[in-house]
């Protein structure tokens, strides 16, 4: 069995994933899509109090947010980062928000390698 392994990898016609390209830059290839692959990046928000007022969503001290990202309607899953600065505003587990304290701040959204910010007015 260690000898058909050992031929498998040796002699195997597939290269992996992620390995050089054949060109002479050394750079390895992409094998994942760019932001610019969508035509529409949106943020979908339940929760309570969610509403839009020109370019800012609002919410109120109490409310909680599940935040998500989609590319052209589909749901984007990975790794989801999401912060509001001033970080005080809410309190952030994943991509659920918790606003705690007034004022206004600007929520950054990201999954992989696409990012999204928008303005957060919060009230009492």
């Amino acid at each position: 069995m260690l000898f058909w392994l050992l031929a498998l990898a040796c002699f195997g016609d597939k290269a992996p994933v992620g390995t050089p390209d054949t060109g002479d830059t050394g750079k390895f290839e992409n094998i994942y899509p760019e932001a610019s692959d969508c035509e529409e990046l949106l943020l979908d928000v339940e929760g309570t109090t969610y509403s839009v007022e020109g370019d800012t969503w609002s919410a109120m001290v109490g409310d909680t947010w599940i935040v998500w990202m989609r590319c052209d309607g589909a749901l984007l899953l990975g790794t989801i980062h999401m912060r509001f600065e001033p970080p005080t505003v809410a309190n952030v587990d994943e991509n659920t928000a918790l606003f705690v304290e007034t004022g206004d701040a600007t929520l950054t959204y990201q999954v992989g390698s696409f990012r999204l910010e928008q303005a957060v007015s919060v009230a009492e």
